[in-house]
Parts: structure tokens; sequence; C-alpha cells
């Protein structure tokens, strides 16, 4: 997963660093920008009802969705600490970086909100979080991932045809110096820290080569790449206007619908270190604690700083309201459900 965003003054950040830390790397930014990007997929989905987002758990719309009650959040109480709708619609419609989240949806009177930071994931969500609930044939919700040491390639095979075309390009692989399509791919995302700020001759280098490698990577091409589209859409506004583009890399990781554990991996080079953290008995503690790759002393990243994403702001709906508007809201929703197909 590669979480990115483009580099530009954004008031709506603005207005949130008046009452919190303001976030500075794209995971921190995509972190603040959820409700606003939750927003938008709900009114794409028209699970917006009297100013709450509601999911019910029969939607199939939403990928994986292994929910077994209602979620929802208001709207207004979202938008609040980022200066209410609408300045913060405002400001997305003005914004030169704000790409859209569903380019090929009808055109909607209202503009997707914060399309300046987004997720590109390697591989179909509703495949992943089957795959994972698969893996731990475990009970809704899965509350925990059971790691296995095969996954780790299973993964990888998402990832290789991309990381192959680029690597016969040949412009990114000279310019980062790497030997393999494997080693190109963890050098595109990851140097001396997850964090890559890209300048124009980067972006022109990927793209030269996914044009003149062994295989072309369209906008379309979603069923290997969520996110791909607006990811390219990205690149582009970057490179015709000279705007900064930051990636943040997360190793490779288990979904669950919305929920997301990364596997095992080392703090300093983010190498997969799944393969050692549930590896056999014989291995020393020694061993374990060494980074496969870096050879870094202390162990991966400790599990509970490797969930991330998750529902928020979806909250179970019986917590937010009382039985009867509660109920009533289910209902309309069950309706516009209906109506969706």
């Amino acid at each position: 997963m590669v979480v990115w965003r483009l580099v530009y003054p954004c008031p709506i950040l603005e207005n949130f660093a008046k009452f919190y830390r303001p976030p500075q790397t794209p995971v921190a930014i995509q972190h603040c920008l959820k409700p606003l990007q939750a927003i938008s997929e709900a009114a794409e989905l028209h699970n917006v009802h009297d100013d709450w987002a509601v999911l019910l758990p029969e939607d199939k719309r939403t990928h994986g969705n292994f929910r077994d009650q209602p979620l929802a959040f208001s709207l207004p109480e979202s938008l609040r600490v980022f200066g209410g709708k609408e300045v913060t619609i405002d400001a997305c419609r003005h914004c030169p970086v704000n790409v859209p989240r569903f380019p090929a949806a009808p055109a909607s009177p209202e503009p997707s909100l914060a399309g300046c930071n987004q997720v590109l994931v390697f591989g179909s969500l509703s495949q992943l979080s089957e795959s994972t609930r698969t893996l731990c044939n475990a009970p809704k919700p899965l509350a925990k991932t059971v790691w296995n040491t095969t996954v780790a390639e299973e993964r990888w095979k998402l990832i290789d045809p991309l990381a192959e075309a680029l690597f016969s390009g040949g412009r990114l692989r000279q310019m980062l110096q790497a030997s393999t399509p494997r080693e190109l791919w963890q050098r595109m995302w990851f140097s001396s820290g997850p964090v890559i700020r890209w300048n124009a001759a980067r972006i022109d280098a990927m793209f030269q080569d996914l044009k003149c490698g062994s295989r072309s990577f369209s906008p379309s091409d979603s069923e290997s790449l969520t996110g791909w589209a607006p990811f390219y859409s990205a690149v582009t506004v970057a490179s015709e206007h000279r705007i900064a583009m930051e990636t943040e890399y997360l190793p490779c990781g288990f979904a669950d619908g919305r929920d997301w554990w990364l596997s095992p991996y080392c703090s300093h080079c983010g190498a997969d270190m799944a393969s050692v953290a549930g590896g056999a008995g014989s291995e020393s503690r020694q061993d374990f604690r060494h980074c496969p790759v870096c050879r870094r002393v202390g162990g991966p990243v400790p599990e509970q700083k490797r969930r991330i994403m998750g529902w928020a702001p979806y909250r179970p709906l019986y917590s937010l309201l009382d039985r009867e508007a509660a109920d009533k809201l289910v209902e309309t929703a069950s309706v516009q459900l209906g109506a969706n197909g």
C-alpha cells in the first residue's frame, strides 16, 4: 500500500490545525482527512440520509463488507473541525490538486473531497479482504490477523507485473541503481525512510518506463491496482504544474473491509519480517531480532502499531442515536439501498 499526497496549500488543513497538531506525513494527513474521504464515498453510493452517512451490513457495494451491524457518522459533526460544510466544499471545489476519486462516475454537483491525498493499494480490496478471512478462518467481525509465512509471496505476485514493467523500461532502474524488479520496487517507494518526495525527473522516468515496458498499465487497470486512476491523475498534475508529490510506503498487509493490518516489518528499512517473526521454533531469539535485509537489531514493529485504516469515522449507529431515531434511519437507508440495487 502507498499513501500519496500532492503538496499544496490547504485551507481545510489550516482550519484543522487550529484545534489539533497539524499532520506532516501522507499517512498522518490521510488519517486526518478520512471523514472527508468517507463523505465523498457515501455521496457516490447515495448513502447520505438526513445529514448522516449510513452503511448497512447487507450493502455489498462496500469492498470486503463483513460487518454485522449498521454504521454511521454525522456529516456536520465531522466537517466542523475543517471549517464547516460550505467552507470545506468551496475549498475543494477551487483546489487545483483535488483529484477525483471516481473518474468514471457522472459529474456531481459537489466536488470529491480531499482528493489531494489518497491510497494506492496493490490488489483488489475485496480479494484482499476475502483472502484474509480465508487465511484466518474466523467469524465476523475479524478482530486480529493470524500471520502465515506464505502470504508475503502471494502479495508479491500482485506487485511483480508492475515491477517488471518498470524494470524493463530502464529509466527508473538506472536512476535508482536497482538490479532486480523487486529491488527496484523497494527503492522506488522506500529509500532512507518511508516518505519520499517525488521530483519531475522521477515521475517522468516512471511513466516513460510504463509506456515502454513489457506491460502497460492504464488508468482503468483497477482489478490489480486499486486507486490507480487517481494516482495516475495525481502524478500528471504534479508533472504539468510542477507541484511536489510525496508518497509513503506501507508494507504488505491484510484487509477485512476497511480494517487493515500490516505484516511484521522492519522499522528501519521497511523490509517484510513475516518469515522471521513466524519462523520455525529452531530460530534463535537473536535471529528473530535481526532484520533479514538491513540486519538492524530490534525485531519487527510491534503488533499494536501495525493496525491502520479502520472504519472511522463510522461508528455503530445504535451508539449514536436512540433506538427510535436509529430504526427510522435504517429504514430510510434500506429503501435507498433497494433503489440502488
